[in-house]
């Protein structure tokens, strides 16, 4: 059996599907010229079947066989993974680099958002493998959703947050010892202001 043969009831249809609009639609709280790409939709809109996709799983389905499938769900996902991280990091990147350049967000603050990006998609992908040998195919497909939006997009819009508190809070221009946020990491940023996660 292949991901093909669990997917073809599925319709993903041309435009995003109702859970790809609610995933996207923070983002453009926190970056107004944020526009999303036909492939981040089309990647958004093909894991947000995989809920279906676990429901569509067989019960009764021989565990290496199962394994197998997992392998090559796990290998979809990461794919579609690198494509909406990567189309996610490039937009971000360049609205927080202009901001940062016009003076609207601290120095630093560029530096600070790449690496906490990459950190997240690493993660994401970290655990998409873990999941492989540690769920059976029902809990994988089904759950992964929800990990894309704890890991990787909710803390891309409360780092956004953190980033224009933090020159809210702290730009002074002339000031002599200004603040800038090179030494910084968002974890520590994270902190600061969300103790309790």
């Amino acid at each position: 059996m292949q991901i093909a043969d669990l997917f073809q009831n599925m319709s993903l249809g041309g435009g995003p599907s109702p859970k790809t609009r609610m995933m996207l639609s923070p983002l453009s709280e926190v970056n107004p010229s944020f526009e999303p790409s036909a492939r981040l939709i089309q990647a958004l809109n093909e894991l947000s079947n995989f809920q279906m996709l676990g429901e569509n799983a067989p019960d009764d389905m021989d565990e290496q066989v199962e394994y197998r499938i997992k392998e090559q769900l796990a290998d979809f996902m990461k794919r579609r993974v690198q494509t909406i991280t990567g189309e996610i990091q490039h937009q971000f990147l360049t609205y927080v680099k202009e901001r940062e350049r016009i003076q609207l967000l601290l120095p630093g603050s560029t530096d600070v958002l790449r690496n906490f990006l990459s950190e997240n998609a690493d993660n994401l992908k970290q655990e998409i493998g873990y999941n492989v040998g540690n769920s059976d195919l029902k809990e994988f497909a089904s759950t992964f959703w929800h990990d894309l939006e704890v890991r990787y997009f909710r803390p891309l819009k409360e780092g956004m947050m953190i980033l224009q508190y933090e020159y809210t809070t702290y730009f002074h221009p002339g000031f002599p010892g200004y603040v800038d946020l090179f030494d910084f990491r968002m974890d520590e940023l994270y902190k600061m202001h969300f103790p309790h996660l």
